[in-house]
Protein backbone atom coordinates (compact mmCIF):
# COMPACT_ATOMS: atom_id res chain seq x y z
CA UNK A 1 0.00 0.00 0.00
CA UNK A 2 1.30 3.37 -1.13
CA UNK A 3 0.93 6.09 1.79
CA UNK A 4 2.19 9.22 0.77
CA UNK A 5 2.41 12.50 3.08
CA UNK A 6 0.54 15.27 0.80
CA UNK A 7 1.16 19.33 1.12
CA UNK A 8 -1.36 21.25 -0.57
CA UNK A 9 -2.54 25.18 0.06
CA UNK A 10 -5.25 25.78 2.83
CA UNK A 11 -7.69 26.25 -0.23
CA UNK A 12 -7.54 22.69 -0.81
CA UNK A 13 -7.53 21.70 2.86
CA UNK A 14 -10.48 23.43 3.15
CA UNK A 15 -12.49 22.22 0.02
CA UNK A 16 -11.60 18.55 1.06
CA UNK A 17 -13.04 19.23 4.35
CA UNK A 18 -16.38 20.84 3.32
CA UNK A 19 -16.71 17.71 0.76
CA UNK A 20 -16.17 15.74 3.47
CA UNK A 21 -18.45 17.23 5.28
CA UNK A 22 -21.19 17.24 3.18
CA UNK A 23 -20.88 13.72 2.00
CA UNK A 24 -20.40 10.36 3.26
CA UNK A 25 -16.68 10.16 2.65
CA UNK A 26 -13.49 10.29 4.73
CA UNK A 27 -10.44 13.25 3.38
CA UNK A 28 -8.95 9.76 2.09
CA UNK A 29 -11.73 8.53 -0.43
CA UNK A 30 -12.39 12.21 -1.47
CA UNK A 31 -7.83 12.33 -2.78
CA UNK A 32 -8.35 8.80 -4.37
CA UNK A 33 -11.19 9.80 -5.89
CA UNK A 34 -10.12 13.02 -7.59
CA UNK A 35 -6.66 10.74 -8.56
CA UNK A 36 -9.28 7.85 -9.90
CA UNK A 37 -11.14 10.83 -12.03
CA UNK A 38 -7.93 12.77 -12.96
CA UNK A 39 -6.47 9.53 -14.45
CA UNK A 40 -9.47 9.44 -17.08
CA UNK A 41 -9.70 13.48 -17.42
CA UNK A 42 -8.55 15.75 -20.78
CA UNK A 43 -7.74 18.35 -18.80
CA UNK A 44 -5.58 16.62 -16.22
CA UNK A 45 -3.70 15.45 -19.28
CA UNK A 46 -3.80 19.05 -20.58
CA UNK A 47 -2.11 20.25 -17.92
CA UNK A 48 0.43 17.11 -17.39
CA UNK A 49 1.38 17.40 -21.43
CA UNK A 50 2.24 21.09 -20.26
CA UNK A 51 4.93 19.98 -18.12
CA UNK A 52 5.55 16.87 -19.99
CA UNK A 53 9.70 16.11 -20.48
CA UNK A 54 11.16 15.72 -23.90
CA UNK A 55 11.36 12.31 -25.54
CA UNK A 56 8.86 10.83 -22.86
CA UNK A 57 4.89 9.65 -22.97
CA UNK A 58 2.02 10.01 -20.49
CA UNK A 59 0.99 6.66 -18.84
CA UNK A 60 -2.54 5.57 -19.42
CA UNK A 61 -4.25 4.65 -16.08
CA UNK A 62 -5.10 1.10 -14.81
CA UNK A 63 -8.25 1.03 -13.99
CA UNK A 64 -11.38 1.76 -16.27
CA UNK A 65 -14.18 4.17 -14.65
CA UNK A 66 -16.52 1.96 -13.70
CA UNK A 67 -13.55 0.42 -11.49
CA UNK A 68 -15.21 2.45 -8.21
CA UNK A 69 -14.03 -0.07 -5.57
CA UNK A 70 -10.43 1.64 -6.60
CA UNK A 71 -11.04 4.37 -4.73
CA UNK A 72 -14.12 4.12 -2.38
CA UNK A 73 -12.46 1.10 -0.72
CA UNK A 74 -9.18 1.13 1.68
CA UNK A 75 -6.49 -0.47 -0.46
CA UNK A 76 -6.98 -3.63 -0.57
CA UNK A 77 -8.53 -7.07 -2.39
CA UNK A 78 -12.45 -7.74 -2.76
CA UNK A 79 -13.70 -11.44 -2.64
CA UNK A 80 -16.84 -12.99 -2.51
CA UNK A 81 -17.66 -15.89 0.34
CA UNK A 82 -20.85 -17.60 1.31
CA UNK A 83 -22.11 -17.21 4.53
CA UNK A 84 -24.13 -19.37 6.89
CA UNK A 85 -27.21 -19.23 4.73
CA UNK A 86 -25.19 -20.59 1.61
CA UNK A 87 -25.35 -16.95 0.14
CA UNK A 88 -22.54 -14.96 -1.19
CA UNK A 89 -21.25 -11.86 0.31
CA UNK A 90 -18.86 -9.60 -0.42
CA UNK A 91 -15.70 -9.34 1.84
CA UNK A 92 -12.36 -6.99 1.88
CA UNK A 93 -8.97 -6.94 2.79
CA UNK A 94 -7.75 -3.83 4.08
CA UNK A 95 -4.93 -2.41 6.23
CA UNK A 96 -5.82 -0.77 9.55
CA UNK A 97 -5.02 2.95 9.38
CA UNK A 98 -3.85 2.54 13.35
CA UNK A 99 -2.05 -1.02 13.49
CA UNK A 100 -0.86 -1.60 9.94
CA UNK A 101 -2.71 -4.65 10.75
CA UNK A 102 -4.16 -6.59 7.32
CA UNK A 103 -7.50 -8.42 7.98
CA UNK A 104 -10.36 -9.19 6.13
CA UNK A 105 -13.80 -7.11 6.91
CA UNK A 106 -17.50 -7.86 5.66
CA UNK A 107 -20.30 -4.83 3.82
CA UNK A 108 -21.37 -4.58 7.23
CA UNK A 109 -18.41 -3.54 8.86
CA UNK A 110 -17.03 -1.85 5.77
CA UNK A 111 -20.43 0.87 6.85
CA UNK A 112 -18.46 2.09 9.90
CA UNK A 113 -17.64 5.66 9.18
CA UNK A 114 -14.69 7.24 11.13
CA UNK A 115 -14.81 10.66 12.01
CA UNK A 116 -11.02 12.07 13.24
CA UNK A 117 -10.61 15.56 14.44
CA UNK A 118 -6.78 16.62 15.05
CA UNK A 119 -7.39 15.26 19.16
CA UNK A 120 -8.57 11.88 18.21
CA UNK A 121 -11.46 10.28 16.46
CA UNK A 122 -15.24 8.94 17.26
CA UNK A 123 -16.46 6.05 15.67
CA UNK A 124 -19.51 5.23 14.33
CA UNK A 125 -21.15 2.42 13.67
CA UNK A 126 -24.44 3.12 10.79
CA UNK A 127 -26.79 0.52 10.59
Amino acid sequence: MYKPAVQYDDTYRTFVSEISKATTLDRQQIIRAALFVAGQSKEYQRILKAHLKENETLPTPDWNKTDHDLWLEQPGGTKKEENNNGHNKKVSTIQDNETNEIREVSNEELSTKHIFKQQGGIKLKIG
